[in-house]
């Protein structure tokens, strides 16, 4: 048997691929990518603008807020209903009096019109009287981004996102913003709008519109 060389195949590594980008070459020179995830990559993102904006509540936006939020159609609907029912009653025993006058049914007319009168007057004025007691006249510092909101009042920090997850209501000046949990001392934060520079006052309704749900009543 005759001798046979054996050829070796040489393997040879691919040539780094050359691609052209407008006439000009651009050569890969064999280095690996690697992907990175979003929780490393935060530092490379743009940094987001924010509207800051600093206002001290007074005792009358902190009045009208609390109304509004304590007195919801459905308790003011009950409260008119109880003080309709106990001016009537009230009415009865008057008239019950002048037909047949006895002092049971004078006391009862009184002490029903007076009820009445207490059932519209007594949650205004405990609501009211409660609003003033509850404000510090602290400032408050607030920055709204186009997807969360942080701020400072009285040294306690607060930060929460606008994903819809949390309700806004805009009333007489107001921007309402209700927790489920209590933010800043509170379940609501009173944002008075006329503390916004007029140049971003649209800016920042749409953010917070946009941002947030309507609350149910």
């Amino acid at each position: 048997m005759s001798n046979r060389k054996t050829e070796e195949e040489t393997i040879q590594p691919p040539e780094p691929e050359t691609q052209e980008d407008d006439g000009d070459s651009i050569r890969w020179d064999g280095s690996e990518a690697e992907m990175v995830a979003d929780e490393d990559a935060e530092e490379y993102e743009e940094t987001k603008t924010a509207i800051k904006i600093s206002y001290r509540l007074t005792d009358d936006e902190v009045c009208r807020a609390f109304v509004h939020a304590g007195m919801t159609p459905k308790r003011r609907t009950l409260l008119l209903v109880l003080a309709v029912a106990a001016f009537v009653c009230s009415i009865v025993s008057f008239v019950l009096y002048g037909m047949q006058p006895a002092f049971g049914s004078l006391a009862s007319g009184i002490l029903l019109c007076a009820a009445g009168i207490v059932v519209l007057v007594l949650p205004w004025f405990s609501i009211r009287k409660h609003a003033k007691r509850a404000n510090d006249h602290g400032e408050y510092t607030l920055k709204i981004y186009p997807d969360m909101i942080e701020g400072e009042h009285s040294g306690k920090m607060v930060e929460f996102p606008l994903d819809g997850t949390i309700a806004c209501e805009f009333y007489k000046g107001l921007a309402l913003i209700h927790f489920d949990r209590e933010y800043i001392g509170g379940s609501l934060l009173i944002l008075p709008l006329r503390s916004v520079e007029p140049g971003v006052l649209a800016d920042v309704e749409a953010i917070l519109r946009s941002g947030t749900h309507a609350k149910l009543s």
